[in-house]
């Protein structure tokens, strides 16, 4: 799934009941998170991965920041039911 955040955008700390894993394409972020990766800026070419229950989010950068999520599971076919619990 491609993911699009607009400049200065957030994605709040959340979690999900699969593994999280996202390839930054685009823009730059801060990741948010409860572990050491927390304030961590990524550029296009990194590769960001959580596990199950770990909770994670993004602060886009001035330009944006656009990623690929792998995350088997997270939603289904309809785009309806999504695996997504925000704190």
């Amino acid at each position: 799934m491609l993911v699009k955040v607009e400049a200065g955008g957030k994605i709040p700390l959340h979690v999900h009941k699969v593994d999280a894993e996202m390839y930054i394409v685009g823009g730059s972020a801060i990741v948010l998170s409860d572990d050491e990766t927390n304030g961590t800026l990524v550029n296009p070419g990194a590769r960001v991965m959580f596990k199950k229950n770990e909770s994670h989010g993004f602060e886009a950068g001035p330009e944006g920041l656009v990623f690929v999520s792998f995350n088997g599971g997270i939603v289904d076919f309809q785009d309806t039911n999504w695996d997504i619990s925000f704190h």
